[in-house]
């Protein structure tokens, strides 16, 4: 982009970007399915505003390459390369410049028009960074959002806990058969040793189904539950394991 001397056009041009607004794409291309911004709109946003900020526009085509095409289905045309020089002016003379190329193809005697159509749209486009759509206000927009339940870590969620308390378990005990993790040495149990039921039963959260579960039961080795007793002050009960009482 090119500038001649002069402080006019400058700010002009700035006082046209500012009052400029979006443009949306919501003109469909038939033939491949994409969204795009036609001359036209840009001509209805943008007149008004140049108008009111007294500046005007001129174009010279700098070059012109023509060469025949035929379609798919045998019909002879013609496709345009073009290259423009665009001016703005503002009333104290100055200007500013940009050269855009422009190109189309057409079957009939309007190939030249729609490359400059093609060229002066991106001009406008790219010298006014216009944007394709409004910022929406906050209030207009409701999300609906999937109800989720979002782990929060702990210990026993990430890793079990060895109970120190020796409240902490009932006395009541039976053979494990689950592939779960010692409460002691945090090693698999691979099916063996024993579940020993909790006095007050712990929440964890279960990955898999993004739920969070009740334990009611923590499974220990033969002799990591026998250094366990040691420690522990068991009291009765007669609670039962249920299905949702799995290991993690």
């Amino acid at each position: 982009m090119d500038e001649t001397k002069g402080i006019l056009i400058f700010a002009m041009m700035n006082a046209i970007l500012s009052d400029i607004k979006a443009i949306e794409k919501n003109q469909k291309n038939q033939s491949q399915g994409f969204m795009f911004r036609g001359i036209d709109q840009a001509y209805n946003e943008l007149h008004e505003i140049f108008a009111t900020h007294q500046v005007f526009i001129t174009e010279e085509i700098l070059s012109w390459e023509c060469q025949s095409v035929e379609s798919a289905k045998g019909s002879q045309g013609w496709h345009h390369k073009t290259t423009h020089r665009f001016t703005f002016w503002a009333m104290d003379g100055s200007s500013v410049t940009t050269v855009v190329g422009g190109e189309a193809i057409d079957y009939g005697d309007k190939g030249i028009n729609k490359a400059g159509s093609i060229a002066q749209k991106y001009a406008l486009l790219r010298t006014f960074l216009i944007p394709t759509r409004e910022e929406k206000d906050p209030d207009e927009q409701t999300h609906d959002i999937k109800a989720t339940t979002i782990p929060i870590k702990s210990s026993t969620q990430t890793k079990p806990r060895t109970a120190t308390s020796p409240s902490t378990y009932t006395g009541k005990t039976k053979p494990n058969t689950y592939n779960s993790k010692c409460q002691s040495c945090s090693q698999p149990t691979n099916g063996t040793g024993i579940m020993a039921e909790l006095t007050t039963p712990e929440t964890w959260f279960d990955k898999k189904t993004g739920e969070n579960k009740t334990r009611k039961w923590h499974y220990y080795h033969d002799e990591c539950w026998a250094q366990e007793q040691a420690k522990l002050t068991l009291l009765p009960s007669s609670a039962e394991p249920d299905d949702d009482d799995l290991p993690f």
